[in-house]
C-alpha cells in the first residue's frame, strides 16, 4: 500500500503469454503469484526468453491481469 514499483518493459513469451516486467525499488520483495521468480510456469526456454534472473533483486514478471488486481493507479514520469 503506497508503494511505488518501476515498469521495466513487456516481453511476449513463445506460448503467447504477455507478461510486465516490474521492479521492487527497495531491490527487495517480490510478486510471489504466477510468473513470479518461483512459479511453476516457468520452463528452461521461457526464462531465456525472458531474461529471468533467479534473484533477490525486486525484479519481478506479473501478467496484466495481474497487475491490474494488485495496483490501484500508475503514474507515469517523463524521462528526458
Amino acid at each position: 500500500m503506497g508503494h511505488a514499483y518501476s515498469f521495466l518493459g513487456m516481453v511476449r513469451l513463445s506460448n503467447g503469454v504477455k507478461l510486465l516486467k516490474l521492479r521492487n525499488p527497495w531491490g527487495k520483495g517480490e510478486w510471489t503469484g504466477d510468473w513470479g521468480d518461483k512459479s511453476a510456469k516457468w520452463t528452461p526456454e521461457l526464462k531465456r526468453e525472458a531474461g529471468w534472473k533467479d534473484q533477490d533483486d525486486g525484479v519481478f514478471f506479473m501478467t496484466y491481469p495481474d497487475f491490474r488486481d494488485n495496483f490501484d493507479a500508475i503514474s507515469i514520469a517523463r524521462y528526458h
